[in-house]
């Protein structure tokens, strides 16, 4: 562990919101990390639900670290590029 970590941006990403118990959860988390002024995502992995808006929401944090350049491609499936 490296405390300068906490210096580095950070996305929150609460899986399994495919169960429903598990949902009920993350949407109280989120909430609570929301309000503490966290970017929370609600994805699954299984069934893909708020992947392509998390996938964007790195994009954006990498290409902000980089500096301003052209326009991303963007994938057929509306996906950031996978350069």
């Amino acid at each position: 562990y490296d405390k300068r970590l906490i210096d580095r941006p950070q996305i929150i990403a609460l899986n399994k919101v495919d169960v429903t118990e598990a949902e009920e959860t993350a949407a109280d988390v989120a909430g609570r990390l929301a309000e503490a002024g966290h970017e929370v995502y609600r994805i699954s992995a299984a069934t893909r639900q708020g992947l392509t808006e998390l996938k964007w929401a790195m994009w954006r944090r990498v290409e902000e670290s980089r500096g301003p350049e052209e326009e991303p491609e963007v994938q057929d499936d509306g996906s950031p590029p996978l350069h």
